[in-house]
């Protein structure tokens, strides 16, 4: 019996997994603008930003991959 994936599930499921993790890194880049425009905002604030929203993005996008892989990992055949 094999337990494949279709391609539209794991497409809709990719698909999933990259709208959380967009959303996880621009939560993560709101929250540090939050707090550092306590002592004012400057350019470098901005810079800041980014990188703390590619990282998070990055970080929730292995994670929710290899969640993925976790739920839908195929059983190994019978020899």
């Amino acid at each position: 019996m094999s337990q494949s994936t279709s391609p539209s599930g794991a497409r809709s499921a990719r698909a999933l997994a990259l709208l959380i993790s967009v959303g996880l890194g621009i939560g993560a880049a709101a929250l540090f603008l939050q707090f550092g425009a306590a002592d004012g905002y400057q350019m470098v604030d901005g810079v800041r930003a980014a990188l703390v929203f590619i990282t998070t993005f990055w970080l929730a996008w292995g994670a929710m991959q290899s969640v993925e892989g976790l739920i839908s990992a195929r059983k190994p055949p019978h020899i």
